[in-house]
Formats: structure tokens, sequence, C-alpha cells
């Protein structure tokens, strides 16, 4: 049967309500897929014509606000980010220091697996991070890989201790985080590793990474011709200040302070847009199965 346009849209968020459904079903090493038969699975009230379009038109409404919403926290939040950025960047230019190659003050400056690491991987066994767990002064640990005990211990180089700093090479280059001592001995895959030493503070590096004047050195120095790498060379090179741990500490308890306020509002917003999608989510499903009342709502 051809769908009129009111019972398209029906259609639309009928199957938008059905995305778990349809996620839990799909299939695919590399991109995961469903089938026809999964999508003829999908159970389609039955509802009058007229209810149809009455459903299509609140739903269309409602989430549109709620996308409005929704895109307003996003636009706060970058701004909210390029603020923090440029707090960075001022705390840095006030910096009185000699800039020395990092090679100079760091222990050691290496890389993760970067030869075949899915040999290894497991579905029980060492965590191992990844460009996509790192985020700026972050980790997240969600979709992690895991390593065999005998891959793991293969590759020692790359096994990470508390206080050591993972950069990303490829993608968001450059982004910089601590390990924490909760993930003191796991591994790493194609991220750049960096052990401090008695002259550096980790959390000082972070900064310093992250900072939007050392992100746009970054950008610069990444090598490759389709996507680009920010190599150990490029690591191993770069300028930092030459000054006591002491300072580094001071520093970076400073930065702390003035970036709480901030932090604060960014994480409020965040949580603003994760309410939003699961009250836009939650009347999507409540309008197609009947739960609202849609002649009082029309």
């Amino acid at each position: 049967m051809r769908l009129l346009q009111g019972e398209d849209r029906y259609l639309r968020w009928v199957l938008t309500s059905a995305t778990d459904y349809l996620n839990s079903v799909a299939t695919g090493s590399t991109y995961a897929a469903i089938s026809a038969d999964d999508l003829g699975n999908v159970l389609i009230p039955t509802t009058r014509r007229t209810d149809q379009h009455a459903i299509a038109n609140i739903l269309d409404r409602e989430t549109a606000q709620i996308d409005e919403l929704i895109g307003k926290q996003n636009a706060l939040i970058e701004l909210l980010g390029e603020r923090r950025g440029a707090t960075i960047d001022r705390t840095l230019r006030e910096i009185d220091g000699q800039l020395v190659p990092l090679r100079y003050v760091a222990d050691m400056v290496t890389v993760g697996i970067v030869v075949t690491p899915s040999k290894w991987y497991a579905d029980e066994g060492i965590i191992a991070l990844r460009g996509t767990n790192v985020k700026p002064d972050a980790i997240d640990l969600d979709d992690v890989v895991r390593l065999t005990k005998e891959g793991h211990l293969l590759h020692s180089k790359s096994i990470l201790r508390a206080g050591d700093v993972v950069i990303v090479r490829t993608g968001q280059a450059g982004a910089a985080a601590v390990v924490p001592p909760e993930l003191d001995g796991i591994n790493a895959i194609d991220l750049l590793i960096v052990h401090p030493g008695q002259r550096l503070l980790g959390e000082f590096l972070v900064m310093y990474m992250n900072s939007p004047a050392c992100q746009e050195r970054t950008t610069a120095s990444q090598v490759g011709s389709i996507q680009g790498h920010f190599n150990v060379g490029s690591l191993n090179a770069m300028q930092i200040p030459l000054i006591p741990v002491a300072r580094q500490q001071q520093i970076v308890s400073q930065w702390k302070v003035a970036s709480a306020e901030i932090d604060l509002l960014i994480s409020r917003a965040r949580r603003f847009i994760e309410l939003a999608k699961e009250r836009r989510a939650a009347l999507i499903t409540a309008a197609v199965t009947g739960k609202i009342d849609v002649r009082g709502a029309a």
C-alpha cells in the first residue's frame, strides 16, 4: 500500500521509536546493518489515519522545540570551551621561562602498539587505550579494547604507568590526558606516551598540550597525505617552557581554580542535553504507542 504524506511521517516516527531494537539486531564487523527481515519485524501500531496525522503533527512540533533547545545548549558548550581555551592561553602567556624541546625535560617519549594490534585482542584481558578513548584532560573508557596477557607483555614498551601522559596521534591529534592511578598497568594502541620524569609534571604537560595555541602547532606538525599523524619526532621537538616543577604545580593549581566554574557550566549544559534527549525519546514512544491522547493534544 502506498503511504500518504501524513502516514509517511507517522511511519518515520514509529521507526525512530524502534531505534533500540534495530540497533540490537544490527550485525556487521565494520558497519552495523539491519536486514529487510529485521525491519519487517518492527511492530507498527494499528492507528486510524486521522490519528496518525495528529501524532505526526505533535511530534514534528514538539521535537523541533526540543531540538532547538539542544542546539542552543551545544552552542553554549562550544562558547564555554572557547572561553576555557582562552583562559589556558592567557595563563601560559604569563609564564616567564626558556622554551626547550620536550625531549630535554621528559624521561621518555614513545608510541603505543602500531603493528597489527588486533592480533592480540581478547574479550577478557588487559585494557588498551586507543585514540577514541582520550579526550582533552579526560580518559573515556567506553568502547575500550582488551589484549591477551601475552600480547600485553610482548608490548611492554607501551605499558602505562600512573602519571604518564597519553596523547592522540590521529583524529583529535594532540588531545592529552594523564593516566590516573586506577589505570596503572594498562596498555596503549597508536597513542603517543610521555613518561614525565622528575623535571616535568604530567598535569602541566596536559594543560600545555590542550591549549588552543599548542593545538594549532600540533595541527601544523601533522604528517600524512590523507589523514595526518602527530608523530614521536614532532612531539619530541615541541617547545615547552623550562620552569621548576614547583612552579608547574602552582600554574596547574591556578588554572584549575580558574576553569572550575566554566567546567561546572559545561557539565550542566551536557546534563541538560542528556535529559532533553531522554525526554525526546520518551515523547516519541508515548505518542506512537497511544499513551498520549492525540485528540486532546491536537
